[in-house]
């Protein structure tokens, strides 16, 4: 009869013993990081650090580039330079094609251009940017 009381104490820590405590492991057993295409994917500031067009005479693309170069490099020694091409994703395949066409050649003036300034080809990308509205024929120059 003396142990009645303790009954009730006994019934519950048995009851509690299977429990555990909630924490952030309870709700996420293993954080989930990005893909492979994620993490591939180069991530670029919204603007531009110079917009260059190497087929305009009247440009002075080479002053804004050797600038840019200089101040990135000073910056970051090891720093990444991508050259986008804007294509006009509301136009006609026709002249999609045609700023594809121009934009490939005026980023391997601008590359060539990068290379002539000491800048390792492995640093270089070339690559294509949608964009919505009428974009000018021109190269894109990010720094990363």
């Amino acid at each position: 009869m003396r142990l009645r009381p303790f009954l009730p104490l006994a019934g519950l820590l048995l009851a509690l013993g299977g429990c555990r405590m909630i924490d952030q492991r309870t709700f996420a057993h293993a954080p989930v990081g990005p893909d492979a295409a994620a993490q591939n994917r180069p991530v670029l500031p919204k603007l531009p650090v110079a917009r260059l067009r190497p087929d305009d005479p009247q440009s002075d693309w080479r002053a804004t580039l050797d600038a840019a170069v200089q101040s990135a490099i000073a910056h970051n020694p090891d720093a990444r330079f991508e050259l986008l091409t804007p294509i006009p994703t509301a136009a006609a395949r026709d002249v999609q094609d045609r700023f594809a066409s121009a934009g490939a050649a005026a980023a391997g003036v601008v590359a060539a251009a990068l290379r002539q300034d000491g800048v390792d080809t492995a640093h270089i990308t070339i690559g294509y940017q949608g964009d919505a509205g009428k974009p000018a024929p021109e190269v894109r120059l990010f720094v990363r």
